[in-house]
């Protein structure tokens, strides 16, 4: 025994390699320089290569991913460069939530797969079967973001009501932080129902026409000690294996789940991070990185009032954070200072 899981564990190791290169590469393969538009906003190198230089981009991708792998192997996951903490905390805060969905949703898949699958088996080839199968393969075929998209517009659009698409703590409202899993937890669901369930159905009819069962019908076992004692129970195995796969299917939901409905999940921070190419770079990269100039107290924003870009803006006691893609420089330093060319004698000045 012991043998066999040393050599899984060791078949497992380049697996875990070739999956965490690919993860580790592909968001710096994504259309977009993160460099350039950094440059352009705001003057954060004398040029590309000095920027590159500073953010530790200028040497080949794969020194890159050796220098993260040893890091993370001494349990060093860096710093984000967009919220400017450290990775670990950053999960350590948002794993619960996706943690609370996901297992709120694999509830609700099983709490209604199987019933549904137990009357299908029970009453085959019957109208409730027939009903059943129907709505298992609607639950398939209808995808999870199309229908969660459409709980949060049509009752808006309608009855002037949304869901609540603001995260809100425990500490603060206990009960609006438990509703508020409960929409996404069950359209997260409903696609792992459909299959639970259409499993249950096939597995619940295999079992009962086994030969010990028709001998409990003979010897007039009631249909509810025949189904749930003698069926249920080993047409279970087969379904608790593949609840293993809906929980890594239900898992990489929260990523488009908690995006629609705006709950700080570990899937949420996967999305910001790519859209604002957030590369995990070593923390004293981001140290080295100050800006050359910029305007006291700039801040770039669009429609609303949001910070678009990489505007600039100062915490009492901290350095300069870049709002928009994530790189912040933690060392405090002097003010920041316009970045428009200076003219007149100053130009002259500033040339000598």
């Amino acid at each position: 025994m012991r043998k066999y899981v040393a050599r899984r564990l060791l078949v497992a190791i380049p697996s875990l390699l070739i999956a965490s290169f690919i993860v580790f590469s592909l968001p710096r393969l994504l259309p977009g320089d993160v460099v350039q538009l950094m440059l352009e906003e705001r003057a954060y190198g004398k040029d590309l290569d000095d920027l590159r230089a500073k953010l530790g981009l200028d040497r080949p991708i794969y020194q890159q991913y050796f220098t993260w792998l040893g890091n993370v192997v001494q349990g060093h996951l860096g710093e984000s460069l967009w919220t400017k903490r450290p990775v670990v905390e950053e999960l350590t805060r948002r794993l619960p939530v996706s943690l609370k969905l996901g297992l709120l949703a694999l509830v609700f898949a099983v709490s209604i797969a199987l019933p549904i699958g137990v009357l299908a088996a029970v009453r085959q080839d019957t109208l409730a079967d027939y009903f059943a199968r129907s709505l298992a393969i609607l639950g398939l075929s209808v995808p999870g973001f199309w229908l969660a998209t459409l709980v949060v517009v049509l009752p808006a659009l309608w009855w002037n009501w949304s869901p609540p698409i603001q995260f809100t703590e425990f500490s603060v409202d206990p009960w609006a932080h438990v509703t508020q899993f409960v929409l996404p937890a069950f359209i997260l669901g409903i696609a792992s129902s459909a299959a639970i369930m259409r499993l249950t159905r096939a597995t619940l009819l295999e079992v009962l026409r086994q030969d010990y069962v028709r001998t409990a019908w003979a010897k007039g076992a009631r249909e509810r000690s025949v189904v749930l004692k003698h069926g249920l129970k080993n047409a279970m195995i087969p379904v608790v294996t593949v609840l293993g796969i809906q929980v890594a299917q239900i898992l990489g939901g929260t990523v488009i789940f908690e995006s629609i409905f705006g709950l700080p999940g570990m899937g949420r921070f996967l999305f910001d991070a790519i859209n604002q190419r957030d590369h995990d770079q070593a923390p004293q990269r981001a140290e080295r990185l100050a800006p050359a100039e910029a305007p006291e107290g700039a801040e770039q924003r669009g429609a609303g009032g949001v910070p678009t870009g990489l505007g600039l803006r100062r915490g009492r006691g901290q350095g300069l954070d870049v709002i928009g893609h994530g790189v912040s420089s933690g060392s405090a330093g002097r003010g920041p200072r316009s970045t428009r060319p200076p003219s007149g004698s100053s130009a002259r000045s500033r040339r000598r």
